[in-house]
């Protein structure tokens, strides 16, 4: 696992004054340590992944911005010539207790990347071009899905089906591509459908970052894309007060209303242990596009989650159990009765009914439910040798209701059940400038259809096992670092089913890729910093590429797979430029990349359709190619004077199919989105108010061959939000206001990446606000 580091925040923590030092009289071989804790000085979050030397030893900041030093008996920390970016920090931002040294950092606004980490293990630079969103942009975007939160960062767009279920995408690559770690531990459901979202709920999220590069080394297979990084709040060791937070949203398009509740603290005399509880809920009907509403699009939901550890100096050992319960309505206007009807349909770009609002969830709907359980130890042996190790188990049953017959409407049309386990373990070594990494990692799967249901399922019942040894290698130096690394993988599925004619089908199919990456940093200039990374990486055949034969029914969509599919194999080089001012005015990020995939699937649209009692649907091949992408992420930032600032983020990408020179399909439009911002502080008690104005340009994808697709793509279209957001200080406690409206316009607009723009358009204004309280 990694963490994704600053523009390397180095911070010298100076034993500079020799008064600072006195003798106990203690032996030579009597060891004293020093525990480093570094937060934000306006969240409180911690600052994690900093490169740190103190007294001539170097180390890094763990996930909850901890560290921990051994020194001789014979010195005393002293808490004065502390700095941290090249600034002294001032005395009340320094504090001393016992064997700790207490931090906290201003939070700079003009800084381009926050740190991301995951909670399963001490920090480990990559070299990969990587993003993250910072605190007040995740108060902003509280509420929307988790698809549409990591969309804001550059590069990173969404599939969606219909307005509530959508996917992260990264530089073209989704599903099965791109690796979710959730809070440290690899997300698996039933991500094989472009209509199954995440199952994870994103208001107990507290950060989200992006790795575009290919990140096979640490994550295997599936990282052929990027690594979608997504964790809570580290638990609240050494806290003197309890944890306790309040969120409210609510939205005019669909009227939906959710909340979010979470209280922890730390227990114990030394406050060794910590927990936290959290749960949210939320309840929404029918959206409405500009013209008309799109009848059966409501959803509900229910989740929550615990968590306990205990930590000091040599180790820390956390549990964690969330329970994800989701019920979603599909789009009535996408299950249409007949092929002439669904032609018609897909003539007109828009439902003949001009729809209603209401809650009701009916037929066809989603219901899904996903437990998670992991247990992580981290453990310092010694000042050289650390020790990570990772269990966990996650239970997913996805159930699909189709408009049926009376007799059987209560039965779903598919009822999926997945029971996945994962062991990984990992020792790391450090010895002045090196840093090695040795691990392992096995995954089981077992996946099975749920008889009785008086339908044929899209996929087989399956069970599949994995494992995975890497090994890594970095270099640090003051203005260059070097990083390379192997990794073996085995993977192995055997599935076995039966199709609509009770045909018996199925099989074994059994992989081994070596893959290897190599990377490096360095300081071309005073504030201009080079990133690059190139690195092969793979990923198997998932079920459905293979054996998919039937309805996709939340996709609306009938597919056909291909059993003689062979593994995708790709090389991907990207770099990465990072530019500071030296008044740190103005930002730049400039990321660039190019990836050949040997043998990359695709789902290709045969433009015929199948009739069948649950309706008329188009008809969805599973193909493959030599493919080439390549692109460009551009993001900026400058900040005029105190209070006036700029945002731009822009995201181009080319997408070819070489072994028929033509293109391929569902890849991005070129985006680009710009925000102007204006804050102040108004009072003691009022701070951050601010207001801002986003526009968000779609160009038309017009890399497309004519009578390729169902429909050609959308016209380019443009999008304004206005916001306005304030922080209160209310006696210990804080208050966080955030109100918008998106679509100020009401533009009406289809997203070539919305799998329903065949026969809607996507939704229209939208009125919010978001209430953050925390105790």
């Amino acid at each position: 696992m990694s963490y994704l580091p600053k523009v390397r925040l180095a911070f010298l923590i100076g034993l500079i004054q020799s008064a600072a030092l006195t003798v106990k009289g203690q032996s030579s071989d009597c060891t004293r340590t020093i525990t480093i804790v570094v937060k934000e000085q306006e969240s409180g979050q911690p600052y994690a992944g900093s490169g740190f030397t103190i007294a001539q030893q170097q180390g890094f900041t763990d996930e909850r911005g901890t560290a921990v030093l051994n020194f001789p008996c014979t010195f005393k920390l002293s808490d004065d010539a502390v700095q941290v970016d090249g600034r002294v920090l001032k005395p009340q931002q320094i504090y001393h207790q016992g064997d700790s040294l207490f931090l906290t950092v201003p939070l700079y606004k003009k800084q381009l990347e926050v740190i991301s980490v995951t909670a399963q293990k001490r920090a480990v630079a990559s070299y990969n071009a990587q993003s993250s969103l910072s605190n007040a942009e995740m108060l902003q975007l509280r509420g929307k899905s988790l698809a549409a939160m990591a969309a804001s960062l550059a590069g990173v767009n969404m599939i969606q089906t219909g307005a509530e279920i959508a996917k992260p995408m990264i530089n073209g690559m989704s599903n099965n591509r791109i690796l979710i770690l959730n809070n440290g531990v690899r997300q698996e459901g039933q991500q094989w459908g472009a209509e199954h979202a995440p199952e994870i709920d994103a208001m107990s999220v507290a950060q989200i970052a992006v790795v575009k590069g290919a990140e096979a080394i640490r994550y295997g297979r599936d990282a052929i894309g990027g690594v979608l990084l997504v964790n809570p709040s580290a638990l609240p060791y050494k806290s003197d007060q309890p944890e306790i937070g309040l969120s409210l949203v609510g939205n005019s398009n669909g009227q939906k209303g959710m909340a979010d509740a979470r209280i922890g603290s730390a227990l114990g005399k030394d406050k060794h242990w910590a927990w936290r509880a959290q749960s949210s809920l939320s309840r929404g009907g029918n959206y409405k596009t500009p013209a008309y509403f799109l009848d059966n699009t409501g959803n509900k939901s229910f989740n929550y989650s615990l968590a306990l550890g205990h930590k000091n100096d040599k180790h820390t050992i956390e549990g964690f159990f969330s329970s994800y319960n989701n019920e979603v309505g599909i789009f009535k206007g996408s299950h249409i009765g007949d092929t002439l009807d669904l032609q018609s349909r897909i003539r007109n770009g828009r439902p003949f009914e001009a729809g209603s609002f209401y809650y009701t969830i009916g037929a066809p709907r989603q219901w899904v439910k996903h437990q998670l359980f992991k247990l992580n130890a981290q453990f310092l042996l010694n000042d050289r040798w650390t020790l990570d190790a990772l269990y966990s188990f996650q239970y997913d049953r996805r159930r699909e209701f189709d408009i049926r017959r009376q007799d059987v409407s209560s039965l779903p049309s598919i009822d999926l059940k997945l029971a996945y386990q994962t062991f990984k373990a990992e020792a790391k070594y450090k010895k002045n400038n090196w840093t090695n990494i040795l691990g392992v990692q096995g995954d089981l799967y077992v996946n099975n259809n749920t008889p009785d249901l008086f339908t044929t399922p899209i996929i087989p019942n399956y069970d599949s096992k994995a494992l995975g040894i890497f090994a890594l290698s970095k270099l640090l130096r003051p203005k260059t670092g070097w990083e390379i690394g192997l990794r073996y993988d085995y993977y192995n599925l055997n599935a076995a089913g039966y199709n609509s004619r009770n045909e018996y089908y199925g099989g074994q199919h059994t992989f081994g890729k070596l893959n290897a990456s190599i990377g490096m940093s360095t300081d071309i200039l005073d504030g201009l910093q080079w990133f690059s990374n190139i690195g092969t990486a793979w990923r198997p055949p998932t079920v459905n590429e293979l054996y998919s034969s039937g309805l996709h029914h939340g996709a609306a969509q009938y597919e056909l797979g291909d059993s003689t599919l062979d593994a995708e194999q790709s090389v991907k080089w990207i770099n990465s430029l990072k530019w500071e001012s030296k008044q740190k005015r103005l930002q730049v990020q400039l990321d660039a990349y190019a990836q050949y995939f040997g043998n990359y699937i695709y789902l290709d649209p045969s433009l015929s359709y199948v009739q069948s009692l649950r309706g008329a649907f188009p008809v969805f091949n599973y193909k493959s190619t030599q493919a080439f992408f390549w692109g460009v992420d551009l993001h900026g930032k400058w900040s005029f004077n105190d209070h006036l600032g700029y945002d731009l983020k822009a995201s181009l990408i080319r997408a070819r199919d070489i072994s028929n020179s033509n293109y391929l399909p569902f890849i991005p439009s070129d985006r680009l989105s710009q925000t102007l911002s204006y804050g102040t502080k108004v009072s003691g008690q009022v701070s951050n108010l601010g207001i801002w104005l986003r526009n968000d340009l779609v160009n038309r994808q017009g890399r497309y061959h004519a009578n390729s697709d169902y429909a050609p793509p959308p016209e380019a279209y443009s999008l304004f939000a206005l916001g306005l957001s304030s922080s209160f200080a209310l006696k210990g406690s804080t208050l966080n206001l955030n109100l918008a409206v998106e679509n100020v316009f009401n533009t009406e607009y289809k997203d070539y990446l919305n799998r329903y723009r065949y026969y809607a358009h996507d939704i229209g204004r939208n009125f919010s606000i978001k209430i953050n309280y925390l105790f």
